[in-house]
């Protein structure tokens, strides 16, 4: 697109929108610095594109993280992909006032080879969406080969959460936000996992959101 920073137009993004390849005009400040106003949210933009995708489980035993461990639920980027997953946010819902202390952590293996996993159907964040284009495989089971294998912190990408005791009542939703920190490249898998035990049987949903970009 061309910029004419001289003769801005005015343009009603609730009741228009410009073509791709459509010139346009563009105000600055007195340094050359683009103006910018926020009209949809943050992620707007990837999932009107067509490229946000979410997946998740319901009511599953959370693992505890060990070097061979059997998913519940993993994110899998193909070792074939041409496209690199953006996490975006995690949420995990207690489903039961049981609970084991725990840290609920989201663990991650490079494959050389494709794992034996169970796909699982995931959805675009457009409601009623196509999900063609998707190119990662959301799995209700993963078999972990060498995951951290020395040290389990070594394979933990992030901390989604933490359970202090083992009652827990009124809990909300919890959502761990990514900000773009956690990107998943071709080969490698995902999984959310416990530190210390199993979780109570029965006892977590859980899901994850990404979007995906070209290399």
């Amino acid at each position: 697109m061309s910029l004419n920073l001289t003769n801005p137009a005015l343009v009603t993004p609730t009741s228009s929108g410009l073509p791709a390849g459509q010139p346009i005009t563009q105000p600055c400040d007195l340094q050359g610095g683009s103006y910018v106003s926020q009209i949809h949210g943050r992620w707007y933009a990837a999932a009107k594109g067509g490229n946000m995708f979410t997946a998740g489980v319901t009511a599953v035993t959370l693992p505890l993280m060990v070097a061979n461990m059997a998913s519940v639920f993993s994110i899998y980027n193909p070792i074939a992909s041409t496209k690199i997953l953006e996490l975006i946010y995690a949420d995990i819902g207690v489903v039961l006032a049981t609970t084991v202390v725990n840290t609920v952590g989201l663990y991650y293996e490079k494959f050389t080879t494709t794992p034996t996993y169970t796909a699982r159907a995931g959805l675009s964040t457009i409601a009623g969406g196509s999900t063609a284009a998707m190119v990662a495989q959301p799995c209700s089971a993963l078999t972990h080969v060498a995951m951290g294998a020395t040290d389990a912190a070594t394979a933990r990408l992030a901390i989604i959460h933490t359970f202090g005791a083992v009652t827990t009542t009124g809990d909300g939703p919890i959502t761990r936000q990514f900000e773009g920190s956690v990107l998943v490249p071709p080969g490698v898998a995902v999984s959310l996992a416990n530190s210390t035990a199993a979780a109570q049987a029965s006892s977590v949903s859980c899901s994850l959101t990404w979007a995906e970009w070209p290399i």
